[in-house]
């Protein structure tokens, strides 16, 4: 993601404790085995990363798991976020300014939050399109399941009839 931001070259100081960091920069900017992905899972090991909690993931949600634990009250970064006219979800923003944070907790709190408005914001915006592409384990982490489920997070859809007020979840419309 720092490449992704124009840091690419803080990655080898970053995590100089890696050897395979000292080359991931060129290999970033070459393009050389590094597909993009769409994946919640791979932001939450992104943040994960840039907050130093789980530097390398030995198994899926082990970043998401670890990062949850920091969360004591999430915060949403108004600013945080983007969505393109095609529906693309950018998150960018709030991952360059989790770069800059040392305090892990303000960070997860940061991204939990922001997260939770982001893709609420997204949903709701998309709701019009099919399919609805929300899907991945990540989707069930307690917490962003806590934020969704909060009534400010879906008021367009609740008002729509396009939520389901027992489950809370949105239906595309």
């Amino acid at each position: 993601m720092l490449h992704a931001i124009g840091r690419g070259d803080e990655i080898a100081d970053r995590w100089s404790h890696i050897p395979a960091a000292r080359n991931l920069g060129v290999v970033m900017y070459k393009g050389l085995n590094c597909p993009k992905t769409t994946s919640m899972g791979r932001l939450f090991d992104v943040a994960s990363g840039l907050l130093g909690v789980c530097d390398v993931a030995e198994h899926e949600g082990q970043a998401l798991i670890a990062l949850e634990s920091f969360v004591t009250e999430p915060e949403e970064m108004p600013t945080g976020w983007r969505i393109s006219r095609d529906g693309e979800l950018d998150l960018r923003p709030l991952l360059a300014t989790l770069a800059d944070i040392s305090d892990r907790q303000r960070g997860a709190n940061l991204f939990h939050g922001t997260l939770a408005a982001a893709v609420a914001e997204w949903v709701v915006i998309s709701m019009h399109r099919l399919p609805l592409p929300v899907t991945g384990i990540a989707y069930f982490g307690r917490l962003l399941l806590q934020q969704g489920s909060d009534e400010r997070s879906q008021p367009q859809a609740r008002r729509s009839g396009r939520a389901d007020p027992k489950t809370r979840a949105v239906r595309p419309g």
